[in-house]
């Protein structure tokens, strides 16, 4: 070689641990992978952990809007209610007992 020859030193390093240390080299270049693969599994487990709070509030919240339509339908439908919707609104009352009729086969 040449004395006023330049050299990228980098590179002058990289080949010399490629040619010198190669299981060092790829243990190194598995661990930066390891590493990268554990950040990307943590952010998506915290992603998904969010999201399951998510649903999980969205649960309880319709679970809370089943039991309130589920009680005002029996609120509804109760028959004294009924009742009285019939005679106050549409002018319906009670067949009285003379004006009832029985019919028999």
């Amino acid at each position: 070689m040449p004395e006023n020859a330049w050299y990228f030193l980098p590179l002058h390093i990289l080949k010399d641990l490629w040619q010198n240390n190669r299981t060092l080299l790829l243990l190194t270049f598995l661990l930066f992978v390891t590493m990268l693969g554990t950040v990307w599994l943590t952010y998506n487990t915290r992603l998904l952990i969010v999201e399951k709070g998510k649903l999980s509030f969205e649960q309880q919240s319709l679970e809370h809007e089943f039991v309130h339509l589920t009680l005002e339908e029996t609120t509804l439908m109760d028959k004294t209610r009924i009742a009285q919707i019939s005679r106050e609104k549409l002018g319906m009352q009670s067949v009285a007992h003379e004006q009832e009729i029985l019919l028999r086969e």
